[in-house]
This record gives structure tokens, sequence and C-alpha cells, in this order.
């Protein structure tokens, strides 16, 4: 299975201010906000992967493993 985690972390912001910056370097603020309000659904879960990368307690594995115990 591919770790898109990592992926992402190498994939250029596409736009607005920090374009052309690598995912890694944007910050968390900018990435919480286009999580929020990007229209476009599939850079709103880059974004979102992204933070997950960042903070692995967001990750869904690791809530589904919180809720077992």
């Amino acid at each position: 299975m591919k770790n898109w985690y990592n992926v992402y972390a190498h994939t250029r912001m596409p736009f607005g201010v920090h374009k052309g910056k690598y995912m890694k370097d944007v910050p968390d603020g900018y990435l919480k906000w286009g999580v929020i309000h990007c229209a476009d659904r599939a850079t709103a879960d880059m974004f979102s992967i992204e933070l997950q990368r960042r903070y692995p307690e967001l990750r869904r594995e690791n809530k589904q493993n919180n809720a077992a115990v």
C-alpha cells in the first residue's frame, strides 16, 4: 500500500500565497483553512492528508484504535 502521507509532502502547492511551495513547507493554519474552505474536494483532501502526516494522532487508524480501548 502506498504511503500517501509522504507523497503529498513533496507535492507543490497549486495556488494562493504559497503557490509553488512544497506542501510540507506550507503553514498549518493555511492547510487548516483549506480543509474547511476549499471548494475542490480533492485539494481539501490533500491538505487534510498533509496535516495528518504532521500530526499522526489525526489519522483515522489512530482514532479507530483509540475507540476500541
